[in-house]
């Protein structure tokens, strides 16, 4: 299944003159809770959007890193660092905890955030399709894919009943994703141990932990700490023979068991187009939708908008806020927003529509969209 946050395009961005503030080169203030060493591929994706839509570093765009190296508590003074260097825009990278620095800092600046998965309920914005104030970015739903890592490594463990879940305590969404895993274990019927860690001892005494407690295997959270220190924590994991589940596929790249999540690389490469919008317009109202198109819901210029179709994974699966064959408040916000109407698939390829005129999802339609995806039982983060 493909949300919308994941296929948000920025048309007309490469037409747009450049404009610079005081005829000076704009600067993009890059601030990130992970290590610079660990973020190559994916700052890379950035640099090659803001290219895409006509910026070069050095040339017409200047660009200024701070790296809290997984310090949470270096983010507020990076963040004002680039606040008082006066940056055209901030990309908070790494996050919901460079998310909220940035967003502490100003109110002014223009600021877009890589990724979160819960960036209404953490207070980041407003809504996804009105963020408000000065911030918007790329939204994901990695966090609610606890309860589908855990069904994965019980399947390659062979049935494995008990597990260990890895979170951070100093990332304000450990919570959520503490919730989501103790769901997910409760919808499978199996037990699960949440363990914390936000310091390298940390890490290598939770897995100790862990292997003392003969767990099944560990889920570590998806998470910019452990993201910093991924070659440590596969090496751990290796080291004690434990089954390991990760968020990013990163990990898998650099050794670990399996990875199952979405797209780190993307997200950077989508909060890079923003960032390059924002960059061109950073005189105007944030309009920009997170994870939407900044205009036209994301229809190819000089199209109409009048509906969006998607569809939802497996409650059971996912722990979506929504089930598969209802609206979500977002879906319903959206339309409502927009004026438009809302579609989503049913795992039997009909679909349910919401009215916005009526403001109530009207009945469920038999007929089949032209082209339609199909929700599909194997793997709720895909359609068919």
């Amino acid at each position: 299944m493909r949300r919308r946050e994941f296929i948000a395009a920025l048309g007309g961005v490469v037409a747009s003159p450049l404009c610079a503030r005081a005829q000076q080169l704009p600067v993009i203030g890059f601030m990130s809770s992970r290590s610079s060493e660990e973020s190559r591929a994916v700052l890379a994706k950035v640099i090659e959007s803001l290219a895409e839509a006509g910026f070069v570093a050095g040339k017409n765009v200047a660009i200024e890193y701070r790296w809290a190296d997984g310090h949470y508590d270096r983010l507020p003074a990076l963040a004002a660092e680039l606040v008082a260097r006066n940056v055209t825009v901030i990309l908070a990278a790494g996050g919901p905890p460079s998310a909220l620095a940035a967003k502490a800092a100003t109110t002014t600046i223009p600021i877009v955030f890589s990724g979160s998965s819960d960036a209404v309920g953490l207070g980041i914005v407003r809504s996804l399709s009105q963020p408000g104030g000065n911030i918007t970015g790329i939204s994901h739903f990695n966090i609610s894919l606890a309860g589908k890592r855990l069904e994965n490594l019980r399947e390659l463990t062979k049935g494995g009943g008990f597990f260990c879940y890895l979170i951070n305590p100093a990332n304000p969404s450990a919570e959520t994703e503490r919730g989501e895993a103790l769901k997910g274990a409760a919808a499978l019927g199996l037990r699960v141990e949440i363990l914390q860690a936000s310091t390298e001892a940390e890490i290598d005494a939770a897995f100790a932990a862990a292997a003392a407690m003969k767990t099944s295997g560990i889920i570590v959270a998806s998470e910019p700490f452990f993201d910093s220190r991924r070659d440590m924590i596969v090496a751990m994991a290796a080291r004690y023979a434990m089954p390991a589940s990760y968020g990013w596929r990163e990990y898998a790249v650099a050794g670990g068991l399996v990875s199952y999540g979405t797209s780190l690389p993307d997200s950077y490469r989508q909060a890079g187009k923003y960032v390059a919008l924002k960059a061109r317009t950073q005189d105007e109202p944030n309009k920009v939708d997170v994870g939407q198109n900044e205009e036209n819901c994301g229809c190819p210029p000089g199209a109409t908008p009048v509906a969006y179709y998607h569809t939802h994974p497996l409650y059971s699966q996912a722990g979506m806020k929504a089930d598969y064959n209802e609206f979500s408040d977002e879906d319903i916000g959206v339309a409502n927003d927009h004026k438009i109407d809302a579609y989503v698939g049913t795992l039997d390829g009909s679909f349910l529509k919401y009215d916005y005129k009526l403001g109530k999802p009207a009945l469920r339609l038999r007929g089949r969209l032209k082209n339609s995806p199909k929700s599909s039982k194997e793997d709720p983060c895909r359609s068919l």
